[in-house]
């Protein structure tokens, strides 16, 4: 095929590693890249496997993480074929959310995406009796929807944390739901906020504020 032919054709067809220039394989079209801010179903299957369960146990602890972070924290031989474990979670079976406030950042596209449990995923876990009494009170959740940048930076900030302390078997971290779950603390009614009572004082805070009682033996 004379080079014009083959420049005009670069879009439709490709050739095949090992060919001689002269020789032209004609090949089916590249599948388009589904998009990374909607959810795009092909109909595939989707069967749960038990690092999902651990995918979405994760994401009930930190209420937004990076693809980075959730496969430094769960683990798989190919980070690329995890990325896309990801994505059939959030395209076809909606068992993830990928935020859409993360698309208003600089370079967003170009970023790992950001992930948090979809309703579904939080059914998975009752049904396992895995959602946790303190549910909803992840870091930074109070006003997460308003404040989607803070509420980002708290949970990188404590994984970044907890994954540093994890390489160092002489350190423990001591999560906030740890502290939580050992503390004084009533939730109130409204489930925005925590109550602690110091003496005849009763004190409220929002849950992010629990970073500063994150610690590390």
């Amino acid at each position: 095929m004379p080079p014009v032919l083959m420049a005009a054709h670069i879009g439709r067809y490709r050739t095949c590693r090992g060919l001689r220039l002269s020789d032209t394989a004609w090949c089916m079209p590249r599948q388009s890249r589904r998009s990374r801010m909607h959810r795009t179903r092909t109909g595939k299957r989707i069967e749960l496997t038990s690092r999902d369960i651990e995918i979405f146990k994760l994401l009930e602890r930190y209420r937004y993480l990076r693809s980075t972070f959730i496969h430094a924290f769960v683990g798989g031989a190919s980070e690329t074929r995890f990325k896309e474990r990801l994505g059939h979670l959030y395209h076809e079976d909606t068992y993830l959310n990928r935020p859409q406030q993360q698309w208003q950042f600089a370079h967003s596209r170009y970023m790992p995406a950001v992930y948090e449990n979809a309703d579904a995923a939080r059914d998975v876990l009752r049904g396992y009796g895995l959602l946790d009494a303190g549910s909803g009170l992840s870091p930074g959740s109070a006003g997460a929807n308003r404040q989607f940048a803070h509420t980002l930076m708290i949970c990188e900030i404590l994984a970044s944390i907890e994954l540093g302390v994890r390489a160092d078997p002489n350190l423990r971290f001591i999560s906030w739901t740890e502290i939580f779950a050992k503390a004084p603390i009533g939730k109130s009614p409204g489930g925005n906020c925590t109550s602690r009572t110091l003496g005849s004082r009763t004190c409220s805070c929002s849950p992010s504020r629990l970073l500063n009682g994150t610690k590390i033996r």
